[in-house]
């Protein structure tokens, strides 16, 4: 060991140095610094596989599928329905033996980052306890909110085109395909839950 020990000090260098880079590049791991709200909440879990892109970009991206001048939560999450076709489209270009077009992976992953990140920046809304404070009105809107974005996105089938992706040999694509199942059943919605079951069985 001690002939690598020179290397593998420089490599832990590497590793803080580009660490810190992508800190200043895109931003604090923090709900305040991400959704611009009071909140001492981290935006999302540092190194675990639901991690999303920091940053003010990402961000105004994922603003972009919003219509905030409607208030129906149908309407309002509607244009993300162009994502979902992308994905829909992807997976049929995948499965065909012989592709007419490149599908490209990125844009996959992309894609469902926004979809994932439209919902969980409302459940980010919620206090870190909120499960010990169901009976609170405000928790139960912010709730109630979350859910309905869920509904939004599988009135879309957005399980319904994701799932097939998780045939791709990816592990990139597959990590992001459970990432959005697993936040679209959160706080076990149950619409989403029964759409669920019936596309497994």
């Amino acid at each position: 060991m001690e002939y690598y020990s020179a290397e593998m000090e420089l490599n832990a260098k590497f590793r803080n140095f580009s660490t810190n880079c992508s800190k200043v590049h895109s931003g604090q791991n923090t709900v305040q610094a991400q959704l611009k709200i009071r909140s001492k909440r981290e935006y999302h879990a540092a190194g675990s596989n639901e991690e999303l892109p920091l940053g003010e970009e990402f961000q105004k991206l994922t603003r972009c599928f919003i219509d905030v001048q409607e208030k129906k939560m149908t309407k309002r999450y509607k244009l993300a329905a162009v994502l979902l076709e992308q994905l829909k489209i992807s997976a049929v270009q995948c499965k065909q033996t012989r592709r007419s077009q490149p599908t490209s992976e990125l844009l996959d992953v992309r894609c469902m980052q926004i979809l994932r990140a439209l919902i969980h920046n409302e459940e980010r809304r919620l206090p870190e306890d909120w499960a010990l404070r169901m009976s609170e009105s405000k928790i139960k809107k912010q709730i109630t909110r979350v859910k309905d974005v869920q509904n939004a996105l599988n009135d879309d089938n957005a399980i319904l085109n994701v799932l097939p992706h998780l045939a791709r040999r990816s592990d990139a694509i597959a990590r992001e395909v459970l990432s959005l199942i697993c936040i679209m059943l959160f706080n076990a919605n149950g619409t989403v839950q029964v759409l669920t079951l019936v596309l497994m069985s």
